[in-house]
């Protein structure tokens, strides 16, 4: 099935604006959940600036932008505070950890940092688990053919070049 440039950019910018979820946005318009994904990933890439950027994440708001939630939230009561939460893509358990963020000392700094550093180790483990599997695989087969060698010493004899 075909749709027109201008039945995509509608469903897009719905997406884009309503606040829906995006598989109720694609049911509703008879699309394929994964198409309407597609679209806007193909929309934000082509630098149409009418598009809204992508939401950030939870972990990648900076220590500034976490400050100032905390800040923000701090004298809202709770059926507020869940409100501007949605409003923010947050959850209030964010909130929460951030708080004790702050109030411990530890930086978003450092907690980047340690989420880059145990990447890092993550992927040196991985290279050395797999240079470990081929060490082990040559020195099985070194001793294979050690035994055959002694094996066939014993019934040929000792090589006399040897």
């Amino acid at each position: 099935m075909s749709f027109s440039t201008s039945f995509k950019e509608t469903i897009v910018k719905q997406a884009l604006q309503s606040g829906d979820p995006i598989k109720l946005v694609a049911q509703n318009a008879g699309v394929g959940y994964s198409t309407l994904q597609k679209w806007l990933h193909q929309y934000r890439q082509s630098g149409d600036l009418s598009v809204p950027p992508k939401e950030k994440r939870p972990h990648d708001w900076s220590a500034e932008d976490r400050l100032n939630a905390l800040i923000e939230s701090a004298t809202l009561g709770q059926e507020e505070k869940a409100a501007w939460c949605r409003q923010k893509g947050l959850h209030s358990h964010h909130l929460d950890q951030w708080r004790k963020e702050m109030v411990v000392g530890k930086g978003v700094d450092e907690s980047v940092k340690s989420h880059t550093e145990a990447r890092q180790l993550r992927a040196e483990i991985k290279s050395l688990n797999k240079e470990l599997r081929r060490k082990d695989k040559a020195l099985a087969e070194t001793a294979a053919l050690l035994v055959l060698k002694k094996k066939a010493d014993l019934i040929w004899g000792e090589d006399e070049d040897s």
